[in-house]
């Protein structure tokens, strides 16, 4: 039997020092998904870093969650996971969801995966979207599909502006009602 996960998941603007460990993270996830092709990397981390600093601003999004087994300031972070509107760079951008808030950056550090801590962060991230007063949520993946739809999010159709609804690929777009 699974044992559910009891430490504790809370914004990254409580412990603003742990911006560069999650950077850390989630830029060598990103080189990792691209296979080391990014023409500059450290021009890729500065801009990473620019627009996880703006999950620090008060504004209710973006947001960042981060996960620790106590919030003592001597535990690391085991995990984070994110949540923002589209930025306009996106390949995504053009679709009709620019208003929805979207999942990103869901990453556990390895020697704390199994534990429950991802699924933690999902739970509270949606929480989170529920008390702002959305219903929904959006992510997409090029290679995680199967852990979202364990965790209750289906694939959707997404509509460019003004056109029919298409598959993207290779990537999913996933959705969850937030009932």
């Amino acid at each position: 039997m699974h044992r559910r996960w009891q430490g504790y998941c809370f914004d990254l603007r409580e412990e603003p020092e742990q911006l560069d460990t999650v950077l850390l993270w989630l830029h060598a996830e990103w080189l990792k998904q691209r296979k080391n092709t990014i023409q500059n990397p450290a021009e890729a981390y500065g801009l990473r870093r620019i627009q996880l600093q703006e999950h620090l601003a008060p504004s209710a999004v973006p947001l960042t969650l981060i996960a620790k087994e106590s919030k003592s300031d001597t535990q690391p972070v085991l995990g984070c996971v994110s949540m923002a509107r589209l930025a306009s760079a996106s390949p995504l951008a053009s679709l009709e969801l620019n208003h929805a808030l979207w999942l990103s950056n869901l990453f556990v550090t390895p020697t704390a995966r199994g534990l429950g801590i991802g699924s933690a962060l999902l739970q509270a991230v949606e929480a989170q979207a529920r008390d702002l007063g959305h219903m929904e949520m959006y992510l997409y993946t090029q290679s995680s599909k199967a852990y979202y739809t364990s965790k209750g999010w289906r694939e959707c159709l997404i509509k460019p502006r003004g056109g029919t609804a298409v598959a993207v690929t290779p990537i999913a777009v996933l959705k969850k009602q937030l009932s």
